[in-house]
Order: C-alpha cells, then sequence, then structure tokens
C-alpha cells in the first residue's frame, strides 16, 4: 500500500473532471477524499499527514504529496471563478474553509476529518432532494 493506492481509492478521478458534472458529482468525491483522511484509511494505505498534505510512510516510494487544497478540491474549481468562495454550496451552507477558525475545514486541519464528511453528507442529501423535486417537476410539466 502507498499514497498511489490511497489516490486509487480516496481521489480516482481528478477535481478539475469532476467538477464539469454535477454538485452531487462534486460532494460525493469530495466526500471521498475525506473519508481517506480517516485514521484507519491513512493506517491502511501506510500514508500520513502532515499540514494538510498525504505523504507515503517512505517518501522516496512516491516523493510528491498529494494536498487537500483548492487544487484536489472540485468545488473550488467550479466556484472559485464565479465569485470566488460566496457561490460555494459550503459556502452557502454557512461554513468557509479559509476564515472561520471553527468550520470543517479548519477543523480538518487540525486532524479531524469527520466535520467535512459530515458536512458532505449533508449536502449531498440536500442535494438528492432538490435533484428529486426538479425531476418531479419536470414530469408534471
Amino acid at each position: 500500500m502507498s499514497l498511489k493506492s490511497w489516490e486509487k481509492e480516496f481521489y480516482p478521478v481528478d477535481a478539475k473532471t469532476v467538477a464539469e458534472i454535477s454538485n452531487l458529482a462534486m460532494f460525493q468525491h469530495t466526500l471521498l477524499k475525506y473519508k481517506g483522511a480517516r485514521k484507519e484509511n491513512l493506517k491502511k494505505h501506510r500514508v500520513k499527514i502532515i499540514n494538510c498534505r498525504i505523504f507515503s510512510e517512505r517518501r522516496s516510494a512516491y516523493g510528491y504529496p498529494f494536498k487537500f487544497t483548492d487544487s484536489t478540491c472540485s468545488l473550488c474549481f467550479a466556484y472559485h471563478n464565479i465569485g470566488y468562495c460566496t457561490s460555494c454550496p459550503i459556502h452557502k451552507a454557512g461554513q468557509d474553509c479559509n476564515t472561520v477558525d471553527n468550520c470543517p475545514y479548519q477543523k480538518f486541519l487540525d486532524g479531524d476529518p469527520e466535520p467535512m464528511i459530515e458536512l458532505m453528507l449533508k449536502l449531498i442529501k440536500k442535494e438528492k432532494i432538490k435533484n428529486a423535486k426538479a425531476k418531479a417537476r419536470k414530469k408534471v410539466s
């Protein structure tokens, strides 16, 4: 196991590609990535997180880290150019990734991925409801 195996399981598609699909796909992509940050998954793949970067325990095996930054965030790819972060569903849900000390992303930086996982689960649920309502409206019309 290695960083490559971690990426294969938890980041199989790059963020830019997912950003072109749908909000639901982006939330699911983000959820999977943060599930990969759980201790048991890091241990399973023999990787570690240091300052929001994942490294192989044996750095020489795969020298470049995986970064939990805007470069691996499908939401950032989709919304960064549309009014910076204010149009992002995370921001619209009353959260923030950059400025609020107690936000889910900052908690992740402190070592706890669960708040980001919980936020993505809430956004997925909300998006599925929204999509179902839109589909029902199309059937009626």
